[in-house]
């Protein structure tokens, strides 16, 4: 155990891929500690990925990426501005009610983040919101995208911890809106105080607005709501999804070529699975080991629900902001759900916590990968956006405290 974490801790230091230092992790310990065979290893890594409800990565993924690469960012962007200027909100609210439509389409942070910093950081640049602001804005509101669904990650936890995937869509949906609503709350209060000015929509005919609303949003969020009805499987949702992106794509004139979209696509995917491959592989290394379910056992099986919960929240949130969302489930469910399941805590209701702390790890210094993903596609400096960040990390730890208030 101290030999594969000590080699991960190394690479990860140097900057080495998450996937890779997973996989040199896992051979280090493998052949020298426990002398297994390489073809166990690679055999522990394919067997993960036979999973069915794994293809709706693939399909969610290419969907959002069909959708993100057409029009339908700068018609949602149009609509969130018509439909946020009729209930009275700014520029900055529009961005989070932007990020709100966008997470059901995306499921993932990095596609929104980009999305959002290409459609909205310029106009906020132009309208007087500071540049740090306006990056931490965008980071804190992509990290909507894995929580409301169809969100990446509970897909992968559903999958680990062999639950419903679509009930944990079910139980996402009320922490994603609630923090929705306080980041809301949160930017109105720094825009009076900032005196930054209304902002005026494009001033539309009612008809007009009403059907591109009916087309651009209500269509596809009709998808995500036969998902969890359970009309249609994870699978089949996903499938629908990325034909509606591919009507979307195709309905642009100004498309860019599908293979580089295909290509795109299939390079996310890869790289989700070969960290998800080489994270299984190094979570079986860590639950073969006894000593280390001895420590966890014996440090939490005979305690409180309250004591566990703020233990794997303080891990989890420290976890997710060095550690790549997908990487740090494969890692940490087999160690807790069991423990989890001991105190009679609801493995659904685990999944939401684990997801949203890892979620929040994304846009918590100095590792949060929101944070770099914004800073790179904003050009704002990493550190100024540091103690801009911290009002939107205090709004997540809230939500986080009434998750777990709500298992009591």
């Amino acid at each position: 155990m101290i030999l594969s974490l000590s080699i991960l801790f190394i690479l990860l230091l140097l900057e080495i891929p998450i996937g890779i230092s997973l996989l040199f992790a896992t051979l280090g310990s493998a052949l020298w500690v426990y002398n297994l065979p390489l073809e166990f290893i690679l055999y522990r890594m394919f067997t993960s990925l036979y999973s069915y409800p794994l293809t709706a990565i693939l399909l969610f993924l290419l969907g959002g990426e069909l959708l993100v690469n057409s029009n339908y960012p700068q018609k949602l962007a149009e609509i969130s501005s018509y439909l946020g200027s009729k209930i009275g909100l700014r520029l900055g609210g529009i961005t989070v009610l932007m990020a709100f439509f966008l997470s059901g389409l995306t499921g993932a942070a990095a596609a929104e983040a980009g999305a959002l910093a290409s459609v909205f950081f310029p106009v906020l640049t132009q309208k007087g919101y500071s540049r740090n602001f306006s990056a931490s804005l965008i980071a804190a509101a992509s990290t909507l995208g894995p929580i409301i669904p169809p969100s990446i990650p509970l897909i992968i936890y559903g999958v680990v911890a062999q639950v419903s995937i679509t009930e944990l869509f079910k139980l996402s949906l009320l922490p994603g809106v609630l923090t929705a609503f306080c980041l809301l709350m949160y930017v109105h209060f720094y825009e009076k105080k900032n005196n930054l000015a209304s902002f005026s929509s494009l001033q539309k005919p009612f008809l007009a607005a009403i059907q591109e609303t009916i087309t651009y949003l209500l269509i596809p969020f009709a998808i995500i709501f036969i998902l969890l009805y359970g009309i249609v499987t994870v699978t089949e949702g996903s499938f629908l999804f990325s034909l509606l992106g591919l009507y979307f794509f195709k309905k642009d004139k100004k498309k860019k070529k599908i293979t580089d979209i295909l290509i795109k696509s299939a390079i996310n995917t890869t790289q989700i699975l070969f960290i998800i491959a080489t994270a299984s592989a190094f979570s079986y290394l860590l639950t073969i080991d006894q000593n280390l379910l001895n420590l966890l056992s014996l440090s939490w099986i005979n305690t409180s629900k309250i004591y566990f919960l703020l233990t794997i929240n303080f891990i989890l949130l420290l976890v997710g902001s060095f550690l790549e969302t997908v990487a740090a489930i494969y890692l940490t469910v087999p160690t807790l759900l069991p423990l989890a399941l001991a105190l009679n805590l609801d493995p659904l209701s685990l999944g939401i916590i684990i997801v949203y702390n890892l979620v929040l790890g994304m846009l918590t210094p100095p590792f949060g990968i929101a944070l770099f993903v914004t800073s790179t596609s904003t050009r704002v400096n990493l550190k100024d956006m540091y103690i801009y960040s911290l009002p939107f990390i205090s709004i997540g730890l809230i939500v986080l405290t009434l998750i777990c208030i709500s298992i009591f």
